[in-house]
């Protein structure tokens, strides 16, 4: 699946720093306009019986409109990729791994910091009871990043990114999916319904 397009943004609410008289800094609310721009694209196969494979990708960047006497960056190429895999085992096992990333990226007026998440889950399904026991994990790579945080101001920022969340869960199911089939009677009367049934 392929998909390309452009959002035009106007009078979008946002927020920007901007240098008092007295040097200090403060944050400024207004509105915005630009375009946004983005090509993505999704595959899903199979190589083997047991492993689904889907990878998900997107190219994207913004061309803001210059905002009173800003100076503006130069907005760079935004790429976002996920990759996911279920690997099918036997006795109902399942084992799912997934990877997010993005690179470190520009709108012009911020450095959005790039990132990459390592998930990973088991589970094991029952049939009776209809129980499914699971356990999810992820994890954020440690990352740091060290720069100019908005283009324009003549300050540094440091970043530090170490975030794990594991999650251990169990998923019951009460009762039976059944579906019930009930005789429908005719009419005589009601030709074209009867015909539609």
């Amino acid at each position: 699946v392929f998909r390309a397009g452009s959002v035009i943004l106007k009078d979008v609410i946002s927020f920007i720093l901007l240098r008092n008289s007295d040097g200090s800094l403060s944050q400024q609310y207004d509105n915005f306009n630009g375009v946004y721009y983005y090509l993505g694209a999704y595959y899903a196969l199979q190589p083997a019986k047991f492993w689904q494979l889907s990878i998900n990708g997107r190219l994207s960047t913004i061309d803001i409109q210059p905002y009173r006497d800003l100076p503006l960056g130069k907005a760079n190429l935004n790429i976002y990729g996920n990759i996911s895999n279920d690997l099918l085992l036997p006795k109902s096992f399942k084992i799912g791994v997934g990877l997010d990333f993005s690179n470190l990226s520009s709108d012009q007026f911020y450095h959005h910091r790039g990132y990459s998440n390592l998930s990973a889950s088991v589970s094991k399904e029952f049939k009776k009871p209809q129980l499914n026991v699971y356990i999810r994990a992820n994890d954020i790579f440690r990352t740091s990043f060290t720069g100019n945080t908005a283009l324009f101001l003549p300050y540094d920022s440091q970043s530090y990114n170490d975030r794990r969340v594991t999650t251990l869960g169990i998923t019951y199911r009460f009762g039976k999916q059944t579906v019930k089939v009930t005789q429908i009677s005719k009419d005589d009367n009601l030709e074209e319904s009867n015909k539609r049934l």
